[in-house]
């Protein structure tokens, strides 16, 4: 059975608060990856095995909309 500590979840966000906000609140028992923008976080999901998504709506260049579009396509 796995702990809450193997579980791996991206925060997609281009607010710094938002980050800190989301470490604080679980950062302790789970593993967080942290992209500033889509592309980041697209390139991430490339390159590793991530258990959720956080993501904001509203970012400059790509939407979280858009990102979760564009996620969906390359799956």
């Amino acid at each position: 059975m796995s702990s809450e500590s193997d579980y791996t979840i991206l925060v997609v966000d281009d607010d710094r608060a938002s980050h800190i906000i989301v470490k604080n609140l679980i950062g302790k028992k789970y593993n967080l990856i942290h992209a500033q923008e889509p592309q980041q976080g697209i390139n991430i999901l490339s390159e590793k095995k991530i258990d959720l998504i956080l993501s904001d709506i509203h970012m400059p260049g790509m939407t979280g909309l858009e990102f979760l579009e564009a996620i969906k396509k390359d799956a």
